[in-house]
């Protein structure tokens, strides 16, 4: 099996966070008696690798997903102030409506798909 090169310079310092993140949750055993940590699992590798779901910054997505919500939010207030635009000129300039009409067609379906959007996201904010 080959395994990646380790390049200490670029990734030590978020290899030695991750491994104490794990030594703190009971993932991992943390041996500190000596100079130099010695680290071990009593789980094989499956039972490890398959907890590891477990360990993730809930806070950290929780923001994340909160950003997109705004995001999108805003996005949907946008939309919704220019199909009320769209249709004040419609009924000022009613012979150009056609061409009118196809801008609020594609405005529609892109905010039927924020709104679902923020809804997804709000059924998973409230389920972490």
């Amino acid at each position: 099996m080959n395994f990646p090169e380790f390049k200490s310079k670029k990734y030590y310092q978020k290899i030695y966070i991750i491994i104490r993140e794990l030594g703190e949750t009971r993932f991992l055993s943390i041996d500190r008696s000596g100079c130099n940590f010695k680290y071990s699992t009593n789980s094989n590798q499956l039972d490890f690798l398959g907890n590891l779901d477990i360990i993730y910054d809930k806070d950290s997505v929780q923001k994340k997903l909160l950003i997109d919500y705004h995001q999108a939010n805003s996005k949907v207030h946008k939309l919704k102030a220019e199909l009320e635009i769209f249709d004040k000129y419609v009924a000022l300039y009613p012979n150009i409506e056609n061409k009118i009409s196809s801008f609020t067609t594609e405005r529609s379906k892109n905010l039927l798909k924020l709104e679902s959007e923020l809804s997804a996201i709000d059924i998973i904010l409230n389920n972490i």
